[in-house]
């Protein structure tokens, strides 16, 4: 007698609930807002977050972004994002973006849409009281973060990829999906007849992401069929490595360093015998100690840091964002404000 096999589409809301429930995603009657932008992959997550109120009663709300930068399609999406919400009885909440602002093409439009949408989730899940906000990531979107964090020159950090819960304003932005494939997302759509509107610009190479999703992903799958897993366990341990690099940079900094409000003092002589890698990174916590973030800080200002805190030369001194000063005196390493600010008045 032929064994049953079994339905994959099944074992992926298996998989799913297993995977939310393991990490305590979603406790009973939390609150749930979950990104939804019209297309296959964040539909298939709100589909399956319906299914799973059936094992975890929680409330579930839905939030949209109309960017109107694609006329009628955009249009079509926010309103299949309502009438799936109607359907289901759960509220779906939209907002227009700013239309016409940018190129949509550039990087920096790019990023500040995703910050819009951000600030959006997170005003929404303030109002609603949302114990988390989540989104639909999926493998390959975690493959062509760490690929392009690679080409980019990224630190450890950068090679992490997307991390499955970060902070978000107040609540949690959790990635459900990261371990789902896109043919197995748009399968589930299928069987489920979950209706769907892909953005047509991700058809688009105007995309710098958009061409390393559709040319370089399908020579590496082709090449290695199980290479994303190992792209993404990649990741993973390079996040634990970054983990661990962090806390002991802050442990060294906790030991040997000393901050007053003129300066971030680091002892030179210690410094300079630990390993690159953790230099830079006790830079970076010395910084974000000292100025309260690191949002501008960039890997070469880092490195440039570093060059002078090991070089010949005994006095240099080289200028960060956000008004900071690196500075070497001898043995003497230090954060500090820029000159203007220190002058006194005889």
């Amino acid at each position: 007698m032929r064994a049953k096999r079994s339905n994959p589409v099944i074992k992926l809301y298996k998989k799913f609930r297993a995977n939310i429930k393991r990490n305590k995603f979603i406790q009973n009657d939390d609150v749930v807002l979950v990104g939804v932008s019209g297309g296959v992959d964040s539909m298939v997550l709100a589909h399956l977050l319906l299914k799973l109120r059936k094992d975890i009663p929680f409330k579930l709300t839905l939030a949209h972004v109309n960017y109107k930068l694609r006329g009628a399609e955009s249009d079509a999406q926010e309103k299949l994002v309502h009438d799936f919400a109607v359907q289901n009885g759960v509220i779906a909440l939209s907002l227009r973006g700013p239309e016409g602002r940018g190129n949509p093409g550039a990087v920096n439009f790019q990023k500040s849409a995703r910050d819009f949408r951000y600030h959006y989730f997170a005003e929404v899940a303030a109002e609603i009281g949302a114990d988390s906000v989540m989104v639909a990531h999926h493998l390959e979107d975690q493959v062509e973060t760490i690929l392009a964090q690679l080409l980019r020159g990224s630190s450890l950090k950068g090679l992490s990829g997307m991390k499955a819960m970060r902070s978000l304003a107040k609540v949690p932005l959790i990635r459900p999906l990261l371990s789902f494939s896109k043919k197995d997302l748009i399968a589930y759509a299928q069987e489920n007849k979950v209706s769907f509107i892909e953005d047509s610009s991700n058809a688009s190479d105007t995309y710098w992401r958009n061409r390393l999703r559709h040319e370089l992903l399908p020579v590496i799958e082709n090449l290695r069929p199980k290479a994303f897993e190992k792209i993404t366990r990649l990741g993973e341990e390079m996040a634990e490595l970054s983990h661990y690099l962090s806390a002991t940079a802050k442990d060294w900094l906790k030991e040997f360093a000393r901050r007053d409000e003129k300066s971030f003092w680091i002892p030179r002589p210690r410094f300079i015998l630990l390993p690159k890698t953790l230099r830079l990174e006790i830079l970076q916590q010395a910084y974000l100690q000292w100025q309260g973030h690191a949002a501008d800080l960039k890997h070469d200002h880092l490195v440039r840091c570093d060059q002078i805190a090991s070089g010949p030369k005994p006095e240099a001194s080289y200028s960060l964002p956000a008004n900071v000063r690196f500075q070497r005196s001898a043995d003497n390493c230090q954060f500090i404000p820029p000159i203007a600010k220190n002058l006194q008045v005889r």
